[in-house]
Formats: C-alpha cells, structure tokens, sequence
C-alpha cells in the first residue's frame, strides 16, 4: 500500500513539473510576442528565424484550419507545393506556393478557387514547418490581458496547490496518531 502511494505523489509531481512547464514555456512566448509586438512594433517577432502564426481564415482548409497554430521558418528558397506564410499590406497571409517566377511565387489557398496575385520575395516571412491544431485558440485568448492574467494565476494556483498530496496523507497521519 505504501509503495502505491508513493507511486501515486511520484506521478503526481512528474505531471505537476510537466503542466508548469508547459505554462511556463506559453508564458514565455506571450511575453517575447507581446514585447516584439508593443516595444519594438514587429508582428511576427522570429526567434533563430521562426515564429509562430494564428491562422484566422478557412482559405488553407484541411491542410491547415482557422484556428490552427503555423510555425514557420525563413529558408533561403522556396520551391511549388511549399505552404508559406507572406505579407499582403498588414496582413499575414499562409497559401501554398504554385508557380515561381524570377522576382517572387505565385501562391493559392487550397480551398480557394483563383490563385494569388504575385508576391515578391522579399515580403515571404517563411516555410510552415509545422501546424500544431487548434492552439490558436487558445494563444490567441493567452494574448490578451486577461488571458496573460489567467495564465499566471493558474501558474500561480499550481505552484501554490503542488504539495497538496503530501500535506493531506500528513495530516491523515496526525490523526491517525491523535485517535491512538
């Protein structure tokens, strides 16, 4: 029974080191994003030449949704079938490259039916890499004040409650001990 228990605060503690973690990596992404984004007015701060993007329209559907988190990466080329993430004005934009030209792509939506019209090379932000589903939803709720506010108060809460399993089998011992 004791090695169960023990077992039982093992994973316990494992889990809680692996939540902080994971909150505390989201807060650090929000902070670096928040601060390229306010301090120094950049929208896509990159980190080794990454970032990440929140996709907002359904334009690249079923390879990647609204909602759907993109990371990508800046490459020295770009080759057809590539999805890229560009800039079109103010916004961001994640279409798959179709054609490529001497000064720029010329990409499509997969769930669109005309393709884009030619971008420049130099307004190309990167490669998606890599599509996390669904996460950003809740970055993009993380981002605001109240969800940075949420998010350190469940850091807050879990750091606050993680030896909650020891203190409640000490005090079950206490009594234990007082009712002998």
């Amino acid at each position: 029974m004791k090695k169960q228990k023990k077992l039982i605060l093992t994973i316990y503690k494992i889990i809680n080191v692996a939540v902080v973690a994971i909150l505390l990596f989201l807060l650090g992404v929000n902070l670096y994003t928040a601060a390229g984004r306010y301090l120094f007015k950049n929208d896509l701060p990159k980190v080794f030449g990454m970032a990440n993007a929140i996709v907002v329209t359904g334009s690249m559907r079923d390879a990647i949704d609204p909602g759907d988190m993109v990371i990508i990466k800046e490459e020295e080329e770009y080759k057809v079938g590539d999805i890229i993430t560009f800039r079109e004005g103010d916004a961001l934009i994640t279409h798959r490259i179709i054609e490529i030209k001497e000064y720029g792509v010329i990409t499509k939506g997969d769930a669109n039916s005309t393709a884009d019209p030619e971008t420049g090379f130099d307004r190309i932000e990167g490669k998606v890499v890599l599509v996390i589903p669904k996460i950003g939803i809740l970055l993009g709720y993380l981002r605001t004040p109240t969800g940075m506010i949420v998010l350190f108060a469940v850091i807050a809460l879990i750091a606050t409650l993680k030896d909650m399993p020891e203190k409640i089998a000490r005090a079950k011992k206490q009594k234990n001990a007082n009712e002998s």
